[in-house]
């Protein structure tokens, strides 16, 4: 895709603000769950790492409840391109508007013609230096939602299981704090997995093993 300029420089220069925080801390593992977690577990790390990967684990859920939240990605889209249209034709208007070829106020009456420091000039005045200096924020915010909506993957057809990757982070975690996963259907990983996607609500729960293979390239 050809970079748009004017995107580009915006973000060269962009830092999220202060208050722009991901990791809330809301989601939490019940007592249920973390005994489940450590009884799958037992034979594979000592009480101290589980403690450290159920950390590392809740936040990874805490992000695929925020994904799960979110309305669905064609929504979205719909949405997002309504917004474009919408700021497009406004910025046509705009434009128009800044080479003041728009007229905003007639009282007809001549007398107020021949003053020119009228409330009827300066309100014009303002109006067409207000539309014109709009039109240069309005262009930046159409370049980015443009660039998003170039830019997004618009995968076709129904979601395969683990599109999110949400496995492929599982297993992430799991080798940092573990060890190495493997699709073994007996094993602590599928164990933890398909646990994991009960609690999130996955119905594919009952059985993740093409899931897993995907996620870990088997």
């Amino acid at each position: 895709m050809k970079k748009n300029p004017t995107v580009e420089r915006l973000l060269s220069g962009y830092k999220l603000p202060d208050y722009f925080e991901t990791r809330t801390g809301a989601f939490r593992f019940n007592e249920e769950d973390e005994r489940e977690f450590r009884f799958i577990l037992r034979e594979e790390a000592t009480p101290e790492t589980i403690k450290e990967f159920l950390i590392e684990l809740a936040f990874c859920c805490e992000m695929k409840h925020d994904l799960n939240e979110k309305p669905d990605r064609i929504d979205v889209r719909e949405r997002r391109n309504r917004t474009l249209m919408d700021c497009k034709a406004a910025l046509k208007h705009l434009e128009e508007i800044g080479r003041g070829h728009v007229v905003f106020w007639n009282d007809n009456r001549l007398d107020q013609l021949k003053e020119k420091d009228t409330i009827q000039t300066k309100m014009i005045t303002a109006v067409v230096k207000s539309a014109h200096d709009t039109v240069t924020h309005l262009r930046t915010f159409i370049a980015l939602l443009d660039t998003i909506h170039e830019t997004e993957n618009k995968p076709i057809g129904r979601k395969k299981a683990g599109y999110d990757n949400f496995i492929k982070e599982i297993a992430a975690i799991y080798s940092k704090h573990i060890g190495q996963p493997s699709t073994y259907e007996a094993g602590p990983f599928y164990s933890l997995v398909q646990y994991l996607l009960k609690i999130m609500g996955e119905k594919y729960f009952t059985d993740p093993s093409r899931a897993i293979k995907a996620a870990l390239n088997k």
